[in-house]
């Protein structure tokens, strides 16, 4: 995922995130709080050498101060009326989920059919959502970058049909909510993230729609002795992860284990063939596939864009 340039909260330093419906804010992503380090290369790494060890409880997950933006669009309405509206994410803040929903009119008989789209301007198609009945609410959801725009679209589609006499209003509401990842920025190696073994993590994949979209997150983590070390992973099952493991800090040199694909949906589990020495090694996380194929705006069910992954490292010395 990407991240602002810049913050304004008072958490240092903090990023904000916006809470879905409600103006709620989000659980924060992290275990154990700790304080980020000062941000070099300790030059610690598989082998140990004359290099200090980073401490191997250190948790480099910075605190982000959940936000949110919310707003209602709405427009006196004649047959096949249309309204499209331009959004843009805050440049200060973390990439963010767009949701944008249906109010008025509720389809009720076949002379009013209101439809929701969510567009993306490099993307060539946008996704349509209609409410041709009472049920299920209308709901388009998109991810957003710092700074990126999205269009959300109100219409109405005619069934050949004369349609309502009078001029209505039609109403949809949006909410923007910011991703709270603690993690953030991790989409290189040498923006690595330190954190502890034996605890559980948490982040977001998804950082924006468009076809160049690749995100990449980074971890680090230091063992104090030589161990057996195993990697557990949990995700939404629309985005299979591919897993690396580096020998070093903050380095892409000498991979130790790579899997291209997750053998079982949502979830991911690895255990070293021995133990590994004393050091600071790097995780480089990936969707398996490109996310073009998921990330044109989807509608809110797209579990992706709702949940986290989650990731656990255990090392067992070596006795």
């Amino acid at each position: 995922m990407h991240s602002p340039s810049s913050s304004s909260l008072s958490c240092p330093p903090v990023r904000g995130a916006f809470a879905l419906l409600g103006l709620l804010s989000l659980p924060v992503g992290c275990v154990d709080g700790g304080k980020p380090d000062s941000g070099g290369d300790t030059g610690a790494g598989s082998g140990g050498g004359d290099a200090p060890l980073i401490d191997p409880t250190l948790d480099e997950c910075l605190p982000v101060a959940a936000e949110s933006l919310a707003g209602v669009i709405s427009t006196p309405m004649e047959h096949a009326g249309e309204l499209l509206t331009p959004f843009f994410a805050p440049a200060d803040r973390l990439s963010g989920l767009l949701t944008f929903t249906l109010v008025s009119p509720r389809s009720d008989d076949d002379l009013v059919t209101m439809g929701l789209t969510l567009e993306h301007p490099e993307l060539s198609t946008f996704q349509i959502e209609l409410d041709v009945g009472p049920g299920e609410d209308v709901v388009l959801a998109g991810v957003a970058a710092p700074g990126e725009e999205l269009v959300m679209g109100l219409a109405e589609w005619g069934r050949g049909l004369p349609g309502p006499e009078e001029p209505y209003t039609a109403e949809a509401r949006w909410t923007w909510t910011e991703y709270d990842d603690c993690y953030e920025p991790n989409n290189t190696a040498a923006e690595a993230r330190h954190v502890p073994t034996g605890a559980e993590h948490s982040a977001w994949m998804v950082s924006t729609l468009g076809e160049s979209d690749e995100p990449v997150d980074w971890y680090r983590f230091t063992i104090a002795e030589d161990s057996v070390v195993s990697l557990s992973m949990a995700f939404p099952e629309t985005i299979p992860m591919w897993v690396e493991l580096f020998a070093g800090d903050r380095s892409e040199q000498d991979r130790l284990f790579t899997s291209s694909f997750s053998e079982v949906p949502g979830e991911f589990a690895w255990t070293s063939d021995g133990p590994l020495p004393a050091g600071t090694y790097s995780l480089r996380f990936a969707p398996f596939i490109g996310l073009a194929v998921y990330d044109t705006p989807l509608r809110s069910e797209a579990p992706h864009l709702y949940e986290r992954y989650t990731f656990r490292v255990d090392a067992s010395p070596a006795r």
